[in-house]
């Protein structure tokens, strides 16, 4: 491996993601659903892995390349994920209250089921210590961001912290399985794969790559008002997703199973979410 294909490889990251983001420039720009720009990664993912990368599809997932197989555990854990997201698409339709940027959301999750359940197939001991690990690093320091975030607003609007622990458990089931589909699957799955190859020395600096361009991500999708709050707008998310997204880059290399970081990640917005001030 040269310096070369190294440097190719992290250009191509970064191009990928000012292309996403300025994307979703355009869609904020006329003011449509931030979800969209959620969906505008599938294409993206999809033609980076196959023409890019040249990988299978199923390596997004779980990073060694094996048959699509699934065992009974997978089958019956993503089928557990089925039911929240189909509820909701029912109740849209019983209640002719049909919107279409939250179907094609849970269509989203649905698909992120398959994930779920190949990534759950690959399971092993190793995989659950990553786990433990991952959620012990990131996911103590994303939802401890969380918790004082949301304390510092209860305190600047004068109201109490009131958690929903529905809301939370609500969108941790939804999460886990979109984050297969989107976000997770494109910053780990897709690009921290991309830039960093098992064995190669200095991954640190690789992860906090990917952590920053992760952090430029959330562009889009967040109030900038004015050029220099924007920039510490800017400052503030390349930070923070560096803290919290280098642990997830290290524990996505180390147990190659993109579960570890999607449940990760996933529980820490579901702890931001059951915050209500």
């Amino acid at each position: 491996m040269t310096n070369q294909s190294v440097l190719i490889r992290h250009i191509q990251a970064l191009l990928f993601v000012l292309i996403y983001v300025a994307i979703g420039m355009v869609l904020k720009f006329l003011k449509l659903n931030a979800n969209i720009y959620l969906f505008t990664g599938i294409p993206l993912t999809l033609i980076f892995q196959v023409f890019i990368r040249k990988q299978p599809i199923q390596t997004l997932w779980v990073r060694e390349y094996s048959k699509f197989k699934l065992n009974k555990w997978g089958i019956i854990i993503a089928a557990a994920f089925i039911i929240l997201p189909v509820k909701i698409i029912i109740q849209m339709i019983l209640n002719n209250k049909i919107d279409v940027i939250t179907i094609l959301y849970m269509v989203v999750v649905l698909m992120g089921t398959l994930g779920v359940a190949y990534s759950i197939s690959k399971f092993t001991k190793g995989t659950m210590r990553c786990l433990l690990l991952c959620l012990a690093t990131a996911g103590m320091l994303g939802i401890g961001f969380c918790i004082a975030s949301t304390f510092a607003h209860s305190i600047n609007l004068h109201k109490s912290i009131q958690p929903n622990l529905k809301t939370g458990i609500k969108s941790l089931l939804i999460y886990i399985p979109a984050c297969f589909i989107i976000e997770e699957v494109v910053f780990r799955g897709l690009l921290d794969s991309h830039v960093y190859h098992p064995g190669q020395k200095k991954g640190i600096w690789s992860a906090i790559f990917i952590s920053a361009l992760w952090g430029l991500w959330h562009i889009p999708v967040v109030p900038m008002n004015g050029i220099g709050n924007s920039l510490i707008a800017t400052a503030f998310l390349i930070a923070v997703h560096t803290v919290i997204g280098v642990p997830l880059s290290i524990f996505w290399r180390k147990s190659g199973n993109l579960f570890v970081t999607c449940f990760t990640h996933s529980l820490i917005d579901a702890v931001r979410n059951a915050l209500v001030v």
